[in-house]
C-alpha cells in the first residue's frame, strides 16, 4: 500500500505483490486500485470518498465463474453501502 497525502486530499494505492511462496494458481492473477478522500465543493463539510478496483483473477475453473461474479456484484456493492452507513452516522 502507498499512501500518499497533501492539504486538499488523502490517497491510499495498492499493488500485487507477488509472494514467492505462492504458486501463480494459488493467487489471483492482478489487482490495483486505491481510495481517494477529498473535501466536498458543494459541502464544506463534508468528504468525497472515491474507490477504484482492477482485479483479475485469472483462469477460474469451469463451473466455479459464480464465485467471481457474487464477489464483484454482490459482496462490493454490500461493503461499500456498508462503509456510506458507517459514514453518514458519524
Amino acid at each position: 500500500m502507498t499512501p500518499q497525502t497533501s492539504a486538499k486530499s488523502c490517497r491510499l494505492g495498492w499493488k500485487l505483490v507477488p509472494r514467492p511462496d505462492l504458486s501463480q494458481d494459488e493467487t489471483i492473477a492482478d489487482t490495483t486500485g486505491y481510495w481517494l478522500l477529498e473535501p466536498s465543493e458543494a459541502d464544506a463539510g463534508k468528504t468525497v470518498v472515491r474507490y477504484h478496483v482492477y482485479s483479475d483473477p485469472g483462469p477460474v475453473p469451469m463451473g466455479l465463474g459464480w464465485i467471481v461474479d457474487a464477489l464483484g456484484k454482490d459482496s462490493l456493492p454490500k461493503t461499500l453501502e456498508s462503509l456510506r452507513a458507517k459514514a453518514q452516522a458519524r
